[in-house]
């Protein structure tokens, strides 16, 4: 009976072990939340080195993971509103804030400095995507309607075109009747036949007004639709200022979102740039302007 009482209690032990493996293995390697906003990164030093196998915590989920060999990170959380990471490794252990979070936002991309001396980190820079909704579709719908407008309007144009020229034609018939009944009457004064002729010359001119009035509105309903299109370009800089730059004759506009990088994808200045250089630019369209998202050196 107590042999029998003692495998029991080693079966029972077993177990516990068992399911208390499972539960530490299932938990490793960080935690990151399903669906939400991607926060993606780079850790790096004041001296510009990568910040490798450093723990990034989202203080306000919890939601974690562990920079590469590059200092890079990703993950996953549903977050909104002011946000801050942690960030700790064995030499430094320090909360960054890196601002509001729109709840339209997509994708979070942020560069951090740290000071391991200072123990603090600072946001180098940092570019947040927002979802698209419906916006491009609405755009394409209103573009194709301006376009459907414009046919439309010259479909009509050219149906008023061919109905006064009809009435030119019954002018003209109208005046050849009536000339012809003035030179067959041999009763008819003269001065009434002159006055018929003048009233079918009249009539013609106006007529004639008529038609040119209604060309002209056909002429005016055609008109060219021009949109702004995503380029993906790699070329030399032949134009570049605080506020622009221009490659392969394509001009973009430069703003706090835009990221410059050399030709290993390290973030560099503005300042770095001259004309003559050769990079790869990639530009969205935001309001019908081309602004340029990411430049790099090529």
């Amino acid at each position: 009976m107590n042999i029998l009482n003692r495998t029991v209690s080693r079966i029972l032990v077993m177990s516990c072990v068992l399911l208390t493996l499972f539960a530490v293995i299932g938990c490793g390697g960080g935690t990151q939340g399903t669906g939400g906003i991607a926060i993606e990164g780079r850790i790096l030093k004041t001296d510009g080195t990568a910040l490798a196998n450093t723990k990034v915590t989202v203080a306000q989920t919890g939601d974690s993971t562990t920079t590469d060999a590059n200092g890079d990170f990703s993950l996953t959380a549903k977050v909104t509103g002011t946000t801050s990471l942690l960030v700790e490794s064995d030499t430094v252990s320090t909360e960054v804030a890196i601002g509001d979070i729109s709840a339209q936002a997509s994708t979070v991309r942020v560069t951090i400095s740290v000071d391991e001396n200072e123990n603090s980190g600072t946001v180098e820079e940092i570019e947040i995507e927002e979802r698209d909704d419906n916006s491009n579709s609405n755009e394409n719908a209103g573009s194709n309607s301006g376009i459907e407008d414009d046919d439309t309007s010259q479909e009509f144009s050219t149906e008023e075109d061919d109905t006064s020229l009809d009435e030119d034609e019954n002018d003209d018939s109208s005046q050849e009747e009536s000339n012809s009944g003035s030179s067959n009457s041999n009763n008819s004064d003269s001065d009434s036949q002159e006055s018929s002729n003048s009233g079918s010359s009249n009539s013609g001119s106006s007529n004639s007004g008529s038609s040119n009035s209604g060309s002209g509105n056909g002429g005016s309903g055609n008109s060219e639709v021009e949109t702004c299109e995503d380029q993906d370009i790699i070329g030399t800089i032949s134009d570049l200022n605080t506020d622009s730059i221009t490659v392969s004759g394509i001009t973009f506009l430069i703003n706090t979102e835009t990221r410059v990088e050399d030709i290993n994808e390290n973030p560099i200045s503005l300042q770095s740039l001259t004309t003559g250089m050769s990079v790869r630019v990639k530009g969205d369209c935001i309001n019908d302007i081309l602004v340029a998202e990411r430049i790099r050196l090529v």
